[in-house]
């Protein structure tokens, strides 16, 4: 997610429309401000995983099914954000945001 986040930030500011970079407008830098709060919230959500660890069981397995919702959830955020910000590149195995796994 990070990687995604990153790579989507560096083409928006190397891509140029309308004499600007894509990173210029408000907009777009709206939904990745959006994408980074879904990776804060995952990564939070897999600390306060972590930090339950040695909870009692019930504790323990919520904050780990939270954690585990909150992810899938960000995850498929940022990852369609990417693509979508990435335009046609972003469907294509040249960037790593559009390579997906089979395995």
């Amino acid at each position: 997610m990070r990687r995604m986040l990153q790579d989507t930030i560096d083409y928006t500011k190397q891509r140029r429309q309308f004499g600007q970079p894509l990173a210029s407008f408000q907009v777009l830098q709206h939904r990745m401000v959006d994408m980074y709060m879904c990776l804060e919230l995952a990564v939070s959500a897999a600390y306060l995983a972590t930090l339950k660890l040695d909870a009692e069981p019930t504790t323990r397995a919520r904050a780990v099914s939270a954690a585990k919702a909150t992810i899938g959830k960000s995850g498929g955020i940022i990852g369609q954000n990417a693509v979508q910000l990435h335009g046609a590149m972003g469907m294509t195995d040249e960037l790593a945001v559009g390579i997906t796994s089979s395995e």
